[in-house]
C-alpha cells in the first residue's frame, strides 16, 4: 500500500517527535507495506528498510565526532554541523569557547585575536600592537622612544574645560572619547567620540549622545567590528543611569543608546570589556539603599551581545554593599574585577567572574587603604590591579600595585611602582603580555609631568622612567593605547589656560 500526500505529510512530522528506536509505519501502530525502501515515507533523518513487507523506520545519528561542532539533523536537508565558534577574521584560525585559553584542550580554537587577520599562532611578529605569533607577548622585544612630533591639542577651541575620557587603536590610527563643555552649551557636559591619526590629525568628530541633559565620557572597548562606550547621565528624572553605544571604526554610531541601569538611586561609573563573545559592563549602583539602609551602593553588571543588544537581565554581582569604582579586564579564561570598598578607608577588593558573570574566587583580603584610583589589566597569566591613595590633604605621593592569578590568589604582594615626588595623581597601563607600560603624573619637576616605565610580571622595574611631557603647565590623566604600526599612543590633560584641555601625543616602537 502506498501513502497518499497527506499521509506522507504526517509521517514525516511523527518523525520528528521524540521515540526510542525503529519504528515501524505510522505512530498509530497501521503497518506501512512496501515492497522496496524506496517505497516508504521516510525523511532526511531517517533510513527505510523494507522487512517482509513492512516500512521500518530507523533515525539517522548525525556525529562527525568532532565536540567542536553542533550535530544537528534537519528532515528535509539531512545532518549539518556548526561550528562552535567562529573565525571572524577570516584567518583560517577560530577563536576559542568561552571560558578557554586559546589552543588549550577542549577550546575548540586557538586565535588569541580573532578580531584581527594579522594575529594568530605562528603569524609573524611586527611591530603593531598586536600579538600576532599568539605566544602571549605584544610586540615582542619592542621599546617605545621618542615622541612622533609635539603633544596635538584634541578639544576644541570653543571647549570652556575638557576632560579625556578612554582611548584605542584602529588600522588608521586612534579613537578616543572625552567630556567638553562648549561655549555654545555653557551649562552641559557632553561626550564625543573622536577618530585621529597617530599624528593627532583629526579624521571625524561626532556625539556620543544627543540627550539634553549633562553626560560623561567613559570607557571603549572593541570587538574588531566595532567600538562600544558605556557612560552614565541623567536624562531620567531621579538620578544617574547607565548608557551604551556602539560606533564604526569610522566615525559612525550604530544604533540608539542602551539603557542598562534602571535604578532608583545613582547608577555611576561603569567599565566595559569585549569577552571575545560578548560586551560586559559593570557599575556600581544603589537602587537597594532604601532597602539596605544608608549608603549602600552595590556591583551590578550587563552583557550585550554583539550587535549591542542585552542578554538577558542585571545581574548583582554580590551581595556586599559599599563596592564602588569597579575596573574590569579579561583574562585567559575569565574576568578580573578590581573594586574600592567602603566602611572606614576605602581598600582595594578583587574578584574573579567566570563567563557568565558568577563569582568563581575572591581574594582573601583587602589591600592599601585611602583608595583613589584603580586601573587593572591582564599581564601573561595573572591580573596586575595599580591604584592611587587620596588623604585629606590631597593626593598621596605615591603608585601601587600587586598581582592576582586567575584563581584570586595574590602572586605578588603590594609593590611601590613610582614614589618620591610631592604628590603623586593619575596613572595608566597597557599589557604587552610579558610587561606592563605604566605612565602617571606627579611634582617632581614642581609642576605635574607625565612620566613611563616599564615592569615586569613580577612588577619590577625594566628600565628607567622616562619624561614625556616638559611644559610650564599642568600634565595629567593619561590614557594609553597601542597602534597598529606600534606606535604608544597618550592621550592627557593640560591646563595650559587654567582650564584642562585634551591633548594626545605618540611615542615610536623600535623593534
Amino acid at each position: 500500500m502506498y501513502l497518499s500526500r497527506p499521509q506522507s505529510l504526517l509521517v514525516a512530522l511523527a518523525a520528528l517527535l521524540p521515540g526510542c528506536g525503529a519504528r515501524s509505519g505510522l505512530d498509530s501502530e497501521e503497518p506501512v507495506r512496501c515492497e522496496l525502501a524506496s517505497d516508504c515515507p521516510a525523511t532526511a533523518c531517517e533510513s527505510a528498510e523494507c522487512v517482509a513487507g513492512v516500512c521500518v523506520l530507523a533515525p539517522v545519528v548525525c556525529d562527525d565526532g568532532d565536540p567542536c561542532t553542533e550535530d544537528t539533523c534537519d528532515p528535509f536537508a539531512g545532518c549539518s554541523y556548526r561550528a562552535l565558534t567562529e573565525d571572524a577574521d577570516g584567518d583560517g584560525h577560530r577563536a576559542p569557547l568561552l571560558g578557554f585559553a586559546p589552543g588549550e584542550p577542549d577550546a575548540c580554537g586557538d586565535d588569541c585575536d580573532d578580531s584581527s587577520a594579522l594575529a594568530y599562532p605562528g603569524a609573524p611578529e611586527s611591530c603593531d600592537g598586536l600579538d600576532n605569533d599568539c605566544n602571549g607577548v605584544t610586540d615582542d622585544g619592542a621599546r617605545y622612544g621618542a615622541s612622533i612630533g609635539e603633544p596635538v591639542r584634541i578639544s576644541a577651541d570653543s571647549d570652556l574645560r575638557a576632560y579625556r575620557g578612554a582611548l584605542a587603536a584602529t588600522d588608521e590610527g586612534f579613537v578616543l572619547t572625552y567630556t567638553a563643555l562648549r561655549d555654545e552649551d555653557a551649562e552641559l557636559f557632553r561626550p564625543l567620540f573622536v577618530g585621529i591619526e597617530a599624528s593627532g590629525q583629526k579624521r571625524f568628530e561626532l556625539d556620543v549622545t544627543e540627550t539634553n541633559v549633562d553626560a560623561f565620557s567613559g570607557p571603549l572597548a572593541s570587538s574588531g567590528a566595532a567600538f562600544a562606550s558605556a557612560w552614565h547621565d541623567a536624562r531620567k528624572a531621579g538620578g544617574y543611569e547607565i548608557y551604551f553605544a556602539r560606533f564604526s571604526p569610522d566615525g559612525k554610531k550604530l544604533g540608539p543608546d542602551v539603557r542598562l541601569s534602571d535604578a532608583v538611586g545613582f547608577s555611576l561609573h561603569p567599565t566595559l570589556v569585549w569577552n571575545r563573545s560578548e560586551y560586559v559592563v559593570v557599575w556600581d549602583d544603589r537602587r537597594d539603599e532604601g532597602a539596605l539602609g544608608g549608603e549602600a551602593p552595590r556591583l551590578y553588571a550587563q552583557r550585550l551581545d554583539t550587535d549591542g543588544r542585552l542578554v538577558g537581565d542585571n545581574l548583582l554581582i554580590s551581595d556586599e554593599v559599599g563596592l564602588e569604582y569597579p575596573v574590569l579586564a579579561r583574562g585567559a579564561r575569565r574576568l578580573g574585577l578590581a573594586y574600592t570598598v567602603n566602611g572606614g578607608p576605602p581598600r582595594l577588593g578583587f574578584r574573579v567572574l567566570d563567563s557568565r558573570l558568577v563569582e568563581s574566587a575572591r581574594a582573601d583580603e583587602l589591600l592599601g587603604a585611602n583608595i583613589g584610583a584603580l586601573s587593572l589589566s591582564w599581564l601573561g597569566d595573572r591580573f596586575v590591579v595599580l591604584w592611587e591613595e587620596e588623604t585629606s590633604q590631597g593626593p598621596g605621593n605615591a603608585l601601587y600595585a600587586a598581582a592576582f592569578d586567575e584563581q584570586a590568589r595574590l602572586v605578588v604582594p603590594t609593590t611601590t611602582l613610582a614614589s618620591g615626588a610631592s604628590f603623586l595623581r593619575s596613572h595608566a597601563a597597557v599589557s604587552l603580555g610579558d610587561r606592563l607600560i605604566v605612565a602617571w603624573a606627579d611634582d617632581t619637576h614642581g609642576n605635574y609631568e607625565l612620566f613611563l616605565q616599564t615592569f615586569g610580571a613580577d612588577l619590577s622595574p625594566q628600565d628607567e622612567r622616562t619624561r614625556l611631557t616638559n611644559d610650564p603647565s599642568t600634565s595629567v590623566s593619561p590614557a594609553l593605547a597601542l597602534g597598529a604600526r606600534g606606535e604608544l599612543g597618550v592621550l592627557f590633560e593640560r591646563y595650559r589656560s587654567g582650564a584642562p584641555e585634551v591633548y594626545f601625543s605618540a611615542l615610536a616602537c623600535a623593534d
